[in-house]
């Protein structure tokens, strides 16, 4: 499965390792997310999630917690394609 937004502001996209699915990714510019310390936002089959992109892994909040903290996924990652490194 592909997991692709025709979307002209993407940085990037990489392969998640256990499921083998591609994501898509670009930079927030959501305040809430920017303050819990991520800056990307990775395309998902409904919506997006915030998250951090790095070289092999990507930390991606998958939930909040009553306290308005992230509850994160650590999820290792291949094929990472980056198209302006200028963005990351």
């Amino acid at each position: 499965m592909y997991i692709m937004r025709s979307d002209k502001t993407n940085v990037g996209e990489f392969v998640e390792v256990s499921y083998g699915k591609v994501f898509t990714y670009r930079l927030t510019h959501d305040v809430w997310a920017l303050n819990q310390g991520y800056k990307h936002e990775v395309d998902v089959g409904d919506g997006f999630r915030y998250a951090n992109v790095k070289k092999t892994v990507a930390y991606v909040c998958v939930d909040e917690q009553a306290d308005g903290t992230a509850v994160i996924e650590k999820w290792n990652i291949k094929q990472h394609k980056v198209y302006d490194p200028t963005a990351c």
